[in-house]
């Protein structure tokens, strides 16, 4: 089972992915995957992408991981989550997920 932990307790009442340290299939300095990554490693972790006009909503049919930012990203099982056309998952400020955030705090998205 993951841990939660919650990066603001301002938004408390989003859904908001924790964030973990440990080595991630980013680029140095980067927070999303390279364009050239695939939607899933071999690991069976997602990768992310900052693409939000491609986004398409989903629900997460089990609990997944997803590199971002060099940590992990998580998403529980039956969570909100939006993807690129590459099946990326889209990941916002600070690692949100269920809307991914821009910095002001407002969806990336289209709900």
């Amino acid at each position: 089972m993951f841990s939660r932990q919650l990066i603001f307790p301002t938004l408390a009442l989003l859904s908001i992915a924790s964030l973990s340290l440990s080595k991630a299939k980013v680029l140095e300095g980067d927070l999303w995957a390279q364009e050239s990554a695939p939607a899933k490693d071999d690991d069976g972790i997602y990768n992310s992408s900052p693409k939000w006009n491609e986004g398409k909503k989903m629900i997460a049919k089990e609990d997944m991981r997803i590199y971002y930012g060099g940590g992990k990203v998580e998403i529980r099982a039956g969570d909100k989550y939006w993807t690129d056309d590459s099946g990326k998952i889209l990941v916002g400020w600070h690692g949100t997920v269920s809307p991914p955030l821009g910095m002001d705090t407002l969806p990336m998205v289209n709900e």
